[in-house]
């Protein structure tokens, strides 16, 4: 509702010093001379109990949504008849007038036409949707994921309801890093947004996307009339951008960031969470219509205003002042912001704990996707990387040179390097493999055959469908996963040959007495001294008292009847009788002469410190 001086305003002789006072009081004063204008006739309630998101209207009725997840159509009748109806879509962003009396919304992931009769269609699907827009053979949106602006070709007629044809295809328009707030499209020409680039971007019919004009602040709401843009910033700056120049004309201020915007005849409605405020778009002449509001949406049609206020939960509607007189002046003027050159684009910085980004000419990386079922995305990104590694249901895991990880990311493209996903037998294999070829030191030398592997991957294994299956085709049996990108397998030499040659393998070498005593080493074998380092001090413990008993739990790959009776040679025994001794983990109590012999039994999958089990 208006505040009373509003009203009080709207019957005073002097509407020049009344709007000064207005101004006063309760905006900060934009730049420019000082005008004179009339003040709306106060709104009237046409829904109540109400919190809408968007509203549509047309010749004859308003359709808003709510947050309960229902479309209401009010029809403009002297009695304001209303009807509801379940929608797909809880609170879209915006409703579209589609053909055959029908509605386009979209949610987070799919885009539908909803008939007045609650009957649905969907027209994609696997997206991650901001915002829509259409002209009269496309529907545009803004995409959460790259490409970042998207369209489909709309139905020349709603389909049937439960129609089996297949969705249309989606269409890539452009592509772009920074995050867009908003996008107006007409003839195939596309304006959208940029919030970091403080711009208004655009696209024509068949070509590239261009800065189509520069903006003092971040936009937050773009409206498209035949001569103009109509643009609402965050800091509640509204502008006027010419359609034959680029142009950019400030028109006023409203307190708060800008919501919504409207455009019919002469003026641009401007809202915020205080307050619904008119612009002439010529001279930018100021028309307080309500204050102490929290619109949510705004529409003009038919000279009449329509608006979403939560503050009420309701929609209302209210006149459309008379356009100002020739003599009003007002605020508007031109605005220059000059384009700055675009900055050297660096690699991404990159936190993950399994990030590392080497010297190499070509990289591991992982392409993360909006949704499991993007489609488009997968198709754009696969060509422009070297090599695939995987796919999984939300990443593409590849080979790239840096060039290629920087085109992915000015596309907009979540990429990230992965070099030296993981850490095997206490070293980086990417940066020094011979590291990892060497043998471990002396009493800890095993030369057997190896029957088990560990095998380095170049991603994480959950980035690998089906990653046992694609084991077992080559002879080898996955056992465990002791890394995020490190595996064991069961395998005879020639599976391992035939494992070390797939794609995603950097690395194999035999599981032997390094890894089968790393949990007894005195320190972290992971830290700078090196893994050989802790186990020459492990050997060193052994050579104080050889003859000293340890208690052990023994972890193997399988139960072993050999294993039991090596333990029994050299002069072990087992503590806690015939079932443990024949288990998976048996405790043994050996000397720690014995440690060397007994980890080099291929069945031995690691010796660990016993700990006798508490009650809490």
């Amino acid at each position: 509702m208006p505040s009373r001086l509003v009203l009080l305003c709207a019957l005073a002789l002097s509407t020049a010093a009344c709007s000064a006072n207005v101004e006063t009081q309760q905006r900060t004063p934009s730049p420019g001379p000082s005008i004179s204008s009339p003040v709306a006739a106060e709104p009237r309630h046409l829904v109540t109990a109400m919190r809408s998101s968007a509203l549509l209207v047309r010749d004859g009725d308003v359709l808003a949504s709510d947050e309960r997840g229902l479309l209401h159509r009010v029809l403009l009748d002297a009695q304001r008849t209303q009807t509801s109806f379940q929608s797909p879509t809880p609170y879209p962003g915006r409703l579209l007038a589609a053909n055959d009396d029908a509605v386009l919304l979209a949610n987070d992931e799919t885009i539908d036409l909803v008939r007045l009769d609650g009957t649905r269609v969907a027209l994609a699907g696997g997206q991650r949707v901001q915002t829509i827009a259409r002209d009269a053979t496309h529907l545009y949106w803004i995409n959460g994921g790259a490409p970042r602006i998207r369209r489909i070709l709309l139905p020349s007629g709603a389909p049937p309801s439960g129609s089996t044809a297949p969705l249309p295809p989606v269409e890539a328009v452009a592509s772009i890093a920074d995050p867009l707030s908003d996008l107006a499209v007409e003839g195939g020409e596309v304006f959208a947004t940029s919030v970091s680039a403080q711009a208004v971007l655009r696209v024509r019919a068949g070509g590239q996307l261009e800065t189509f004009a520069n903006l003092p602040t971040p936009p937050s709401v773009l409206a498209l009339s035949a001569r103009a843009l109509f643009v609402g910033a965050y800091d509640g700056s509204v502008y006027r951008v010419a359609r034959t120049d680029g142009r950019v004309t400030l028109l006023g201020r409203i307190v708060g960031g800008v919501r919504a915007l409207a455009q019919e005849g002469c003026f641009v409605f401007a809202a915020s969470g205080t307050e619904l405020l008119a612009f002439e778009i010529e001279r930018g002449v100021e028309v307080p219509l309500v204050e102490g509001v929290d619109v949510h949406a705004v529409a003009a049609h038919g000279g009449r205003i329509y608006y979403a206020d939560h503050n009420l939960g309701g929609i209302y509607e209210l006149a459309t002042p008379a356009c100002p007189a020739a003599t009003a002046a007002g605020k508007a003027f031109v605005v220059t912001s000059s384009a700055s050159p675009p900055a050297a684009m660096a690699p991404p910085e990159d936190r993950h704990p399994l990030a590392h980004h080497s010297d190499a000419t070509m990289h591991t990386v992982v392409v993360t996707f909006a949704t499991s079922s993007d489609s488009l995305a997968r198709a754009t990104a696969r060509p422009r990387v070297e090599r695939v590694l995987s796919e999984n249901s939300l990443e593409m895991w590849a080979r790239a040179t840096d060039a290629q990880v920087m085109a992915l990311v000015r596309d907009g493209f979540w990429t990230n390097y992965r070099d030296g996903v993981d850490l095997l037998r206490g070293v980086n294999v990417r940066d020094d493999p011979a590291a990892a070829l060497r043998p471990p030191p002396a009493p800890f030398h095993d030369s057997a055959t190896p029957r088990y592997y560990l095998v380095q991957l170049a991603l994480p294994t959950h980035a690998i469908p089906d990653l046992a299956n694609e084991l077992d085709q080559r002879g080898a049996k996955l056992l465990e996963t002791p890394g995020p990108a490190t595996i064991v397998v069961e395998a005879n030499r020639p599976a391992a040959e035939r494992l070390a040659k797939m794609d995603f393998v950097t690395w194999l070498g035999a599981y032997g007495v390094r890894e089968r005593l790393s949990h007894l080493l005195p320190s972290d074998p992971n830290d700078d001294a090196g893994l050989d380092a802790h186990l020459k001090a492990l050997a060193d413990w052994i050579e104080q008292e050889p003859k000293a008993e340890v208690e052990l739990t023994a972890a193997l790959f399988t139960k072993s009847a050999e294993f039991k009776q090596l333990v029994k040679q050299l002069g072990g025994r087992f503590p806690l009788g015939t079932a443990n001794a024949n288990s998976d983990q048996p405790v043994i109590v050996i000397r720690r002469a014995a440690l060397a012999a007994i980890a080099a039994h291929p069945a031995l999958r690691v010796l660990e410190q016993y700990a006798e089990p508490t009650l809490e």
